[in-house]
């Protein structure tokens, strides 16, 4: 495998490939090893320039024919014998001049969501465009990346790579150990707070009566229906729920994210049975399965193939400490 990196600021050289198909390594520009021997190409152009908003972003390319025109809105690029190109473009803040860019957990953790996006792209094995890569079903999509985050989080990386940035020194045990255990702080007014906003989202697209529809009234109505704590609001009320109404990709799915979730925590798990994140056997089953795999299959299947029996809630319950 070689692995092309353009424009990497320096707070991003060590961003970590965690075993998919045996791969292993640091990005640093260097040349990593693939296992399984296949010969891809991945061209990464990470931008760090403030944004004011998720979506105002650079556009992704174009990729078309032979020819490359960077003047249009949607850059045509075109590098010889490419097999696939990812940009992933991050909304963080610089630091200042002569000082380095350090990322919040939050912002860690958004790297490794989208870059988990990226290698879902990247290690498609699928020749035909609208089955390869992210193009599955909605309620798959979000699963290769929430799954990604969970490395992250374990010791065994935060000391290797969450570096004190004038010491180099690395993260001392007592302070991962606070960030773990507040990992479940706060978690039963969060799930509450997610899942109520998708039970409205699938009760409003079920509604046929838009004539007399009125927000606020359907919003309390549901709410009360599924008796809602008073003291817990949705996430996203109805007259700014971006994600139903800015376009209709995730138009009665905001469910998708807690689903991923489930099917994250219940593939890890995967790993951590085996007692080793870089475990060969699921590592392949997972690139083979769900990274490379793209829409070739039905996702319950594509998932079955991989743990080797379907889903439980349980790990996702245990996650976020609301099982003892």
């Amino acid at each position: 495998m070689r692995l092309i990196v353009i424009n990497l600021n320096k707070m991003l050289r060590n961003i970590i490939i965690c075993g998919l198909c045996g791969i292993t390594g640091i990005v640093k520009g260097q040349s990593l090893n693939d296992t399984s021997k296949n010969h891809i190409e991945y061209l990464a152009e990470i931008s760090l320039v403030g944004q004011q908003s998720k979506r105002d972003v650079l556009p992704s390319p174009e990729i078309i024919g032979t020819k490359v025109n960077a003047g249009k809105k949607n850059a045509i690029i075109i590098l010889d014998n490419l097999n696939t190109i990812v940009v992933n473009n991050n909304n963080f803040s610089l630091g200042e001049q002569g000082k380095p860019t350090l990322l919040s957990l939050d912002d860690a953790r958004t790297l490794f969501h989208e870059f988990g996006h990226g290698l879902h792209g990247l290690l498609s094995q699928v020749k035909y465009p609208r089955l390869s890569g992210t193009s599955v079903l909605r309620d798959f999509v979000e699963f290769p990346s929430q799954v990604y985050e969970n490395w992250l989080m374990q010791p065994q990386i935060l000391k290797e790579f969450a570096l004190h940035a004038e010491t180099g020194q690395p993260m001392p045990n007592e302070l991962i150990e606070k960030i773990l255990a507040a990992q479940t702080f706060n978690q039963g007014f969060t799930t509450v707070e997610y899942v109520s906003c998708a039970l409205v989202d699938l009760a409003l697209h079920e509604n046929t009566d838009l004539e007399k529809l009125d927000f606020q009234e359907f919003e309390t109505q549901s709410l009360n229906a599924i008796q809602m704590p008073p003291a817990i609001g949705m996430r996203h009320r109805l007259p700014h729920f971006s994600h139903l109404f800015s376009s209709n990709g995730y138009a009665s799915a905001y469910y998708v994210y807690m689903w991923a979730e489930v099917l994250d925590a219940d593939g890890f798990d995967a790993f951590l049975e085996a007692g080793d994140l870089f475990a060969a056997e699921p590592a392949q089953k997972l690139y083979e399965h769900i990274y490379s795999a793209g829409n070739r299959q039905d996702p319950m299947e594509a998932y079955i193939a991989f743990r080797g029996r379907e889903p439980t809630v349980t790990p996702l319950l245990t996650k976020r400490g609301l099982m003892a």
